[in-house]
Order: structure tokens, then sequence, then C-alpha cells
């Protein structure tokens, strides 16, 4: 079996599929599952439990052929648990509770990963939130279901770029009515 969808179904806990190893493409979304388990060994490249009750990212660095994650209407506030998929390439963590820029530090060194959703989610609503995406995280193709133009990946580069000084006067020269701050992630 290679593709198996088991959606809508009230499972709360994922069980019985570690001994399938042809299975590559999983759903199973809008279920009770509270924790991500019992995947180790499998060879997914796309997952979907979306609409699950999903607080926390676990059990996922086994699986090494991982291209597609979809994590949206869930209660997900962080991104670690993340940082070991490296044959990702979209991420869908829409109507989920992410917060913090910070964040991206999960998700940066993620090299293959094109596409990103954080759609309905707080972190939407801090200031230059696609600037500070696209600079750490800048081969992305498409965010929040809209793709990214090679003047956002420039002006990500320059208000969030390495020399400090040369981003004081960019920013000055494109924002002169704000402050210059430094918000880089340490």
């Amino acid at each position: 079996m290679k593709l198996l969808c088991l959606d809508d179904n009230k499972i709360s806990k994922i069980e019985g599929l570690i001994s399938n190893k042809s299975l590559i493409s999983l759903s199973l979304r809008m279920n009770q599952i509270t924790k991500i388990e019992n995947l180790d060994g499998l060879n997914l490249e796309d997952l979907n439990l979306s609409q699950n009750q999903i607080g926390k990212i676990t059990g996922l660095s086994k699986l090494l052929h991982l291209k597609e994650l979809d994590l949206s209407k869930n209660h997900i506030r962080h991104l670690a648990g993340l940082q070991n998929i490296e044959s990702l390439r979209f991420l869908n963590l829409s109507l989920n509770n992410i917060v913090k820029v910070l964040q991206l530090q999960y998700i940066e060194r993620l090299n293959l990963l094109t596409e990103l959703d954080f759609s309905f989610n707080p972190i939407q609503n801090k200031k230059h939130y696609r600037s500070q995406v696209l600079y750490h995280i800048p081969q992305l193709r498409m965010l929040d279901g809209v793709e990214i133009i090679a003047e956002e990946k420039v002006k990500a580069e320059n208000l969030h770029g390495i020399d400090l000084n040369d981003r004081d006067k960019i920013f000055k020269a494109m924002l002169p009515q704000e402050s210059f701050v430094d918000r880089r992630i340490a």
C-alpha cells in the first residue's frame, strides 16, 4: 500500500503502521490525534495531520524522505521538532498559534524548503513579518500562498542582513518615518 487516507475517523493515536514500509502518503486529517508518534522507519514523502489536536511537534526526525507536511489547524506554538527533516519542501502550519519570529531558527536550515504557510498565525502580525521570514529562509518561493518576488528578497537582506551600519542607512532611506531597530535573531 502506497497511499493511505484515514481522514475523519475519530482516531486518537497513530498506531499499526510500522510494518508498511511501502507507504509513501498518509493522511490523518480531521481526527483527534494529540501526539505525532509511531511513524519511525516509514518511507513517507507526504504526511497530512491537519485538523487534529497536536500541540507539540515530535516523532518526525526519522522520516528521512518526508517532502510535504501539513500540520494546519492544530495547536502548535513552537517549531522545535522540524529541524532535522532535511528533505522537507512544503510545510503548512496555517491556523496554529505561532507567535515568535524566533521559532524560525528550527526551520531556517532546511535548505530544500520552498513553500511555507503561516497563514492565520499571530506571527503574521509582526512588523516586517514577510521580510524576516525571507531573510532567514531565502530559498522560499512561496510564503502564505503568495509567490515571492525578487524585490522582497532584496528588501529582506537589506533590512535584516549582516552589516548593521549599511542596514541602518538603507532602512532610513526606505522608511524615513520609522526608527531603525536591529531585529535579527541572535
